[in-house]
């Protein structure tokens, strides 16, 4: 899942940004960055229906392996495409 850190401008170099972008950071400068309020992701962390298919996986076919965790893990990385193809086309 992408996360957004707030930096103050001029403090990254391009290797900063690329390291970050390789770790699935999203690097936002500003010029003050006690003046950010908050940051809202595009898409919620964790969808309630999400939770509830992959609960309702891993009771059906047992919960051996973290079916569970590695199935709702799935159904985020789903979701986060999902979005991201959308904003491109």
């Amino acid at each position: 899942m992408k996360q957004i850190v707030i930096f103050p401008r001029g403090c990254l170099t391009e290797l900063d940004r690329a390291r970050l972008d390789a770790a699935d950071i999203v690097a936002v400068e500003c010029d003050d960055p006690s003046k950010v309020v908050y940051a809202i992701p595009a898409a919620e962390t964790v969808c309630p229906s999400d939770m509830l298919m992959a609960a309702l996986k891993a009771v059906k076919e047992g919960n051996e392996g973290n079916r569970f965790i590695s199935d709702l893990y799935r159904r985020l990385i789903e979701r986060e495409l999902k979005a991201e193809r959308q904003e491109v086309g």
